[in-house]
């Protein structure tokens, strides 16, 4: 009797629990929709589309905006975007099984493989590939005008023709520095393994198994997936569109963000990669010194609040994509945009913050009078990357490239946040009461960049 009772008790609070439930699921997909719409309409994004997975459920699968403007055919999770970057994590699996497999060892010097590419008398590994620690310059070639351009402007062909114009920047193995020419050359590496293109091998040894039905290796043609999008003077247009081999095994997948979530299922269950290989994937990679890098093979690590995280992010000409994983937590966050503009690394941490319960700090914005913020002006080497820190007015901006400039909200003692998202850091090194340095944080990278210019001042 005492049994029948406690289970008539137990059915009986079924309603309340699901009714719980149900408003606790409806909380999210309003919270989730307003950081959604707030990104589209303050970064002028076009579309984007954002999955939500605790453990085998999946919690929220949206998509918002447009996957293409001038057919008007909306984002969905169904939409194929280029997932930029996130594609490392796909090359330093296949690498992996072909590990696995017996067919190469970590430690192997990529010129048993590739004895024609030019390591300038180097000893370069595999390993210090996946890490990025190869010392191999993430530009690997000049245009016409000179300028340097990163690999993903090169089709494989072309990337061979160019590699070699540059110096490496540092010994294999003596520092970490973010190498889009590295994961080029670790596709080289697996087609010349394997026997067949990078994208044939990837589809078939790492999509297929993951049930990911919708990824593949993105073509120029391929007119079924999302288009990319820039803003030119203020106006959403189209962005330049990528030429056949261009991205490669750096950059160079298309996926959706519900098959992104099965990926990493199949990785924190063993199924992608062996456990063993995974344990090696999410290791912070040790440099000459004894440090340790935020990096492992193709993942980045880091932390929100107290919640460990892994996972990658990237931006390519039109679009951009986060795929952050808490594995103590068991929650995967995934946000693909047909912007570069969009900031999806922010919005899968604002995402995270909600589900993890985790409380984001206040942004500070103290005073500092521009003749004190003119001591952080000048031009600073960023893992290749020229960074420029310069005064508008009384204001501190930062800008990569052709950019826009970001303004820099100051937190005291030398350290800064990026206006529109203050998980971005900046913290200067000081000498002689100027910055010699700086060190720069983005969520789970950590990049050390010191001062290559007196250039004080705004080249604007």
């Amino acid at each position: 009797m005492i049994r029948r009772s406690l289970l008539l008790a137990a059915v009986a609070g079924l309603p309340v629990q699901l009714a719980a439930q149900q408003v606790k699921h409806a909380r999210l997909v309003a919270r989730v929709d307003s950081i959604a719409h707030q990104a589209l309409e303050e970064a002028k994004i076009p579309g984007l589309s954002i999955a939500v997975a605790r453990g085998k459920e999946t919690l929220l699968a949206r998509g918002y905006g447009y996957a293409r403007l001038g057919d008007s055919v909306q984002a969905t999770p169904e939409t194929v975007y280029p997932i930029a970057s996130v594609t490392k994590q796909f090359t330093a699996a296949a690498i992996m099984r072909l590990a696995e497999q017996g067919r190469l060892k970590l430690k192997d010097e990529i010129s048993r493989y590739l004895p024609d590419y030019p390591v300038q008398g180097r000893k370069v590994t595999i390993q210090q590939l996946l890490s990025h620690t190869s010392g191999i310059p993430d530009n690997a070639g000049a245009d016409s005008s000179g300028t340097h351009r990163s690999a993903l402007d090169f089709t494989p062909a072309e990337f061979l023709a160019v590699s070699g114009e540059r110096p490496f920047d540092f010994a294999p193995g003596e520092k970490f520095a973010y190498s889009n020419s590295g994961y080029y050359v670790l596709g080289l590496l697996i087609e010349k393994i394997a026997g067949q293109s990078y994208g044939e091998f990837v589809e078939q040894v790492l999509l297929a198994p993951a049930g990911m039905t919708s990824s593949r290796y993105c073509h120029a043609d391929d007119s079924g997936r999302a288009r990319g999008y820039d803003v030119v003077d203020g106006v959403v247009a189209a962005a330049r569109p990528f030429r056949e081999g261009e991205l490669f095994a750096a950059a160079g997948l298309c996926s959706t963000v519900l098959d992104l979530i099965k990926w990493q299922r199949a990785l924190k269950d063993w199924k992608a990669v062996r456990g063993l290989s995974w344990k090696q994937m999410i290791e912070p990679v040790e440099l000459k010194d004894g440090s340790r890098a935020s990096y492992g093979f193709g993942i980045a690590l880091g932390r929100l609040g107290k919640h460990r995280s892994i996972g990658h992010g990237g931006s390519v000409r039109g679009f951009s994509s986060q795929l952050s994983f808490y594995p103590d937590d068991n929650v995967t966050i995934v946000v693909l945009a047909n912007s570069e503009r969009a900031l999806t690394r922010r919005i899968a941490d604002r995402i995270a913050a909600i589900v993890l319960g985790v409380i984001e700090p206040k942004v500070k914005d103290l005073p500092l009078p521009a003749a004190a913020q003119e001591r952080y002006a000048g031009v600073y080497d960023l893992a290749g990357d020229r960074l420029e820190i310069y005064l508008t007015g009384d204001k501190l901006m930062m800008r990569m490239g052709p950019a826009d400039g970001i303004r820099l909200l100051y937190q005291g003692s030398n350290e800064f946040v990026t206006e529109p998202d203050p998980t971005t850091k900046i913290f200067f090194r000081m000498g002689q009461g100027r910055a010699k340095g700086l060190i720069f944080t983005a969520g789970e990278l950590t990049l050390d960049a010191k001062s290559v210019s007196d250039e004080h001042h705004s080249p604007f």
